[in-house]
């Protein structure tokens, strides 16, 4: 155990053994960290022994980790979406990623009539706030529950009304934002398919950095509304750790580029898998080559402990505030990132290490300490699992289940198929909404059976012989596929499969 980890874990001992302040509210708080492509298998409490973690492995040690969580959507803004509403993609209808001027019904934002969390909690009292991308629709405007807005669009575009843009111009920022990120956005969209490197030590100094900004908001917030008459809830949402890499120099000194490990399917020559990946842009790697993966790696890695560390500052705000006991505080991320896995970069397919992520939550004497639940779960299982232990009575309904009784006894939940949607990975930026939905994955049990409806591929996995999905079963396991896609089909129809009605025919 390091030092800083060691303090750490002084730090939440003595949370926990807090007798309860004067004054204190007595309500029931969440704090939820979102992250953007941070994978599962990438922290200290993963075992992952390269990367450095110290604040995420003590909130686990002192709370459950659920160690196999999926998004339902390995793309930004759908994967949020099914977090905040409880509702796969076919239920919510985003299915790809927002940008300014998307109107409502193309399937890249979500729709107004749409619950999320934040519609939630405010009408049963709670003060809504958010810091950092919103990244689902009209995201110059509060909205959803949400009275604090502390949102930026990171589109690069600086004619935009943007807050973190306002306050890098009010600290004569403005070169070193078009070094980090305007530039670097710019040239990402041909990095992939032109073996661009997509890395950079940062020109914006650490306490400017979009995730020390957005750490600084919420400690704001927090402050603001500890020990109020109001419970809160706040969405700290961290950009980080996706491309462009750009990385602040203190904590890439902490990576040697030369040391970082290649993944194991770096050379998966995608035998099984389906045509579209070896002609995909993400099919990067080997263009990257060895040299550049690994400086992707360390880059990764430090966006990863740079993250870590802003935390602390949050977590340290929450104790201070005498806030901590009252406060359910957990961690996911949006979706994953392959890192090379399959030769693969960035997310946007249903392997593992893009569809996987991690999923932590602690709070004192409520939630199990150092526990780990290992049952497949879903990020649709989020809302339902929020509300119930914040003792808020659910008034909608949602395609997840609570998790809130495993999550009180570290035993774990039912067993449950958990489904993940995304587009087709090549696609025409005018494709109709329907067109949108183009694959579909079900894990069930030690099972993984992904489905593409423009390509005549399936793909079936048995992750407990074969983890790394590097044997695909289909045609020696038909029956075993078929049940699965059945699966997939009974699922769509009980909750209406929109734009998957081709997926809810199981032939």
């Amino acid at each position: 155990m390091t030092s800083r980890q060691a303090r750490h874990n002084r730090r939440f001992d003595a949370v926990r053994a807090r007798p309860q302040a004067e004054g204190m509210s007595g309500h029931t708080n969440i704090l939820l960290v979102m992250c953007d492509q941070w994978r599962a298998a990438s922290t200290g409490f993963a075992g992952d022994p390269t990367v450095q973690t110290p604040t995420l492995d003590g909130l686990a040690a002192h709370g459950t980790v659920l160690e196999t969580a999926y998004c339902c959507s390995p793309v930004c803004s759908p994967a949020r979406a099914s977090w905040l509403t409880g509702l796969y993609p076919h239920g919510h209808g985003q299915l790809d990623n927002y940008g300014p001027g998307m109107l409502e019904g193309s399937g890249r934002r979500l729709p107004a009539a749409v619950t999320t969390i934040g519609d939630l909690l405010h009408d049963a009292g709670y003060h809504c706030g958010i810091a950092g991308p919103w990244h689902l629709g009209d995201d110059e405007r509060a909205q959803h529950g949400f009275a604090t807005w502390d949102v930026y669009r990171y589109h690069a575009d600086p004619e935009r009304t943007d807050p973190y843009l306002r306050h890098l111009r009010e600290h004569g920022l403005e070169a070193a934002f078009d070094h980090d990120h305007r530039q670097r956005a710019i040239k990402f969209g041909s990095a992939m398919a032109e073996g661009f490197d997509p890395t950079a030590v940062a020109a914006i100094p650490t306490p400017h950095q979009r995730t020390a900004w957005t750490v600084d908001r919420a400690i704001d917030f927090v402050r603001a509304h500890a020990g109020g008459s109001a419970p809160w809830f706040h969405l700290c949402s961290i950009k980080d750790p996706h491309p462009p890499l750009v990385a602040p120099a203190e904590t890439l000194a902490r990576y040697d580029p030369d040391a970082m490990p290649l993944a194991r399917t770096w050379d998966d020559d995608l035998t099984g898998k389906p045509a579209f990946l070896l002609g995909s842009d993400h099919h990067a790697a080997p263009r990257f080559g060895a040299r550049i993966m690994r400086r992707i790696a360390a880059h990764y890695y430090a966006l990863c402990s740079h993250i870590d560390r802003q935390l602390g500052r949050l977590l340290a705000t929450l104790e201070d505030t005498g806030a901590a006991r009252d406060t359910i505080v957990c961690f996911i991320s949006d979706h994953g990132e392959s890192l090379g896995e399959h030769g693969l970069y960035a997310k946007s397919v249903m392997y593992e290490q893009s569809v996987r992520v991690p999923w932590l939550l602690s709070w004192p004497g409520r939630i199990v300490a150092a526990a780990r639940l290992r049952r497949p779960v879903g990020a649709v299982d989020l809302v339902p699992t929020l509300l119930d232990l914040a003792g808020v009575p659910a008034q909608t309904q949602f395609h997840g289940r609570s998790l809130a009784s495993a999550l009180r006894s570290g035993t774990e939940p039912a067993a449950t198929p958990v489904l993940a949607e995304i587009r087709a990975l090549e696609r025409a930026e005018d494709e109709p909404p329907d067109r949108l939905a183009g694959t579909i994955m079900v894990r069930d049990g030690r099972w993984k059976y992904i489905r593409h409806r423009f390509d005549p591929c399936e793909e079936l996995y048995d992750l407990h012989t074969d983890p790394d999905e590097m044997s695909n079963l289909t045609w020696t396991h038909r029956s075993r596929a078929a049940e699965l896609r059945a699966g997939i089909a009974a699922v769509l129809r009980a909750h209406g499969a929109g734009p998957y009605a081709w997926a809810a025919d199981d032939r």
